[in-house]
This record gives C-alpha cells, structure tokens and sequence, in this order.
C-alpha cells in the first residue's frame, strides 16, 4: 500500500488504558510519515477490531501473531505499507533469582543475536544470579 493511500483509508484502532502505548507508537509514526490518521472506530478489545475489519469497515495496525488465525483462515490480509516504520520496544522478564531452563537460555541467545539486529532497541534485562 502507497504511503499516501493510507491518508485516505479508515482506521479502526485498539484504545483503553492498557493499549495506549501502542497507540502512541502507531500515532507517532503517522505523524512523523506527515499522516494524519481517519480514525472511524475504537475498540479497547482486539477480538472486536478485527471482527470490524473483516467485514470491512476499515483497516487496523495489529501485530502478526494477533491475527495469524485469521489470516491463515482468509478472513484478514497483512499489507505492507511502503515507508512507514513504527518502532516498538520489547524486553523479556521474568521472577528475579530464577532458574532458567537451557531451552530459555537458548532462546535468549537467539533473541539477542538475531532480533536485536532488527529492533536496535531491545533490552533483554538479565537475571541476578541466585
């Protein structure tokens, strides 16, 4: 999708407290792409964004994993949109002082070899040793 066909394209977003930060980003991003989003629908569940979408009242900015089912099913499509970055943070936690299986561990290698080279920005906090 062409950066400036997103202008004229209706979105239906998450809102609610607990998804603000999200929301900011997606904002942000816009902005600084010099878009200034139709938001026609606001939802605080994501179940009912994507019920919205799929009928076609508009599009959303949903992470993958949140809509692999429906996309494996037909019912929603991932589109690419040329030029637009949005950031995000991610961090893995977890209890201080706590074992860490060596599937974990192996996992937390990968994390940090393979997607900290696509998010420049995540921080893997690390366990105190016990």
């Amino acid at each position: 999708l062409p950066l400036g066909a997103l202008a004229r394209q209706p979105l239906v977003v998450l809102g609610g407290p607990y998804l603000l930060s999200r929301r900011l980003l997606l904002e942000d991003a816009l902005a600084r792409a010099g878009i200034r989003p139709a938001v026609e629908l606001e939802f605080d569940n994501i179940e009912e964004v994507k019920r919205v979408v799929a009928t076609g009242e508009g599009a959303a900015f949903l992470f993958a994993s949140h809509v692999a089912a429906e996309v494996a099913a037909g019912m929603l499509r991932i589109v690419p949109v040329a030029g637009l970055e949005i950031p995000a943070d991610f961090v893995a936690v977890w209890r201080p002082r706590q074992y860490l299986s060596p599937l974990v561990q192996a996992f937390l290698r990968f994390a940090e070899s393979t997607i900290a080279l696509q998010f420049q920005d995540i921080a893997l906090a690390r366990p105190t040793p016990a």
